[in-house]
């Protein structure tokens, strides 16, 4: 488990993935980060075979590490609670892609729900 400060409680909410009310801590990205995380899921090293799978799944892990900053109610096998980290997201994508992929999937939705609603209700030029 991880304990959120208040700095980023202001940028995170947190998002129920799960029945028992499990979930991660996450903050809307901006468009900056979001293009910077497509050009980074599109690098490869020279042995590496690119297939449009691969990238896609390098997008999502990369969009996770960068948008989460916790996470509370998920457990090993065993009971223990699984630490928080950047490389455990990774390795949790490759052991556990179908619990990632929920997890992105809730993450995706939610933020761009959020982020909606926040340009919705932003005073821009247009609006004045």
């Amino acid at each position: 488990m991880k304990f959120v400060n208040d700095a980023t409680a202001k940028d995170t909410a947190f998002i129920k993935c799960f029945p028992d009310d499990s979930g991660v801590y996450a903050r809307v990205l901006t468009e900056t980060e979001l293009d910077t995380l497509r050009v980074k899921s599109r690098t490869f090293n020279g042995n590496e075979k690119r297939t449009p799978e691969l990238m896609d799944r390098r997008f999502k892990i990369l969009h996770l590490q960068r948008a989460l900053s916790g996470w509370e109610g998920l457990e090993f096998e065993d009971g223990s609670p699984i630490p928080f980290s950047k490389e455990m997201i990774k390795e949790l994508w490759e052991v556990n892609p179908n619990l990632m992929g929920i997890i992105y999937s809730c993450v995706s939705s939610e933020l761009s729900f959020v982020k909606a609603a926040e340009e919705k209700n932003s005073v821009t030029g247009a609006d004045a």
